[in-house]
């Protein structure tokens, strides 16, 4: 049991980090001067870095691909509910509960 809830809490950490890492990096990426501070959100992205014309392309890690292309469907549903002044605040929780558990399927089966 321990071994298991050691596996659970790394995957935690790990999920919350992830979570940190996508919500603010652009914010630290823009906001720091400190050229390692770049390098590191850079390569924390992906590798095969090239820069042409002034843009810079990557080849994302793994992990980012799911995220970037489940985004915008999921903002969209999540906009939806936010912003629908027909729904009540009890239908608004029922809604954003779907939604979060869009974001972790499979979480709560054993």
């Amino acid at each position: 049991m321990r071994s298991t809830e050691n596996r659970a809490d790394k995957w935690l950490k790990l999920t919350e980090e992830v979570f940190d890492f996508a919500t603010y990096a652009s914010i630290h990426f823009k906001n720091t001067k400190d050229k390692m501070v770049k390098i590191q959100i850079l390569m924390t992205l992906g590798a095969n870095f090239t820069l042409k014309d002034q843009t810079l392309t990557l080849t994302p890690n793994e992990w980012l691909i799911p995220i970037a292309e489940g985004y915008p469907a999921l903002e969209k549903s999540y906009l939806n509910v936010r912003t629908n002044k027909n729904s009540t605040s009890t239908d608004k929780e029922m809604l954003f509960d779907k939604i979060f558990q869009s974001w972790y399927p499979g979480l709560e089966s054993n």
